[in-house]
């Protein structure tokens, strides 16, 4: 290899190293934070979806950001309000229809909850 294919694959590995670092920004597994002056939605008091820009003056922005009412965009914070609005009624119905007493799951009785299945799949490349 010569100077110039050297040069040319640094460059090929630098600019590979810089996609595989803002990917790792982007992770979508990982806990989005809006950087300072970025906007962000968050759902109000009375449930309807605001915008806001983080700020490092503030401590109601940190305090949105750790109660988990901080999202990228509006959809996502409409999303987790709707979630916060069923879920909030539905306990709210097995309260009525509990009649305040304490679930026994240990006994024999008959009982009704709500539940999801995850489904796992695999795929091995060959």
């Amino acid at each position: 290899m010569n100077k110039e294919e050297i040069l040319k694959e640094i460059k090929k590995t630098e600019d590979h190293l810089a996609t595989m670092k803002k990917m790792l920004e982007d992770c979508e597994y990982e806990r989005w934070k809006p950087k300072k002056s970025e906007a962000y939605f968050y759902i109000a008091s009375d449930g309807a979806i605001e915008q806001d820009w983080m700020t490092e003056e503030f401590s109601t922005d940190e305090a949105r950001y750790n109660f988990y009412n901080c999202f990228r965009t509006k959809k996502q914070a409409e999303a987790e309000a709707e979630k916060i609005l069923i879920r909030r009624q539905l306990e709210d119905i097995a309260r009525r229809l509990n009649r305040g007493r304490k679930i026994d799951w240990g006994n024999g009785d008959r009982k009704y909850f709500i539940s999801f299945k995850v489904t796992l799949i695999f795929f091995i490349p060959r």
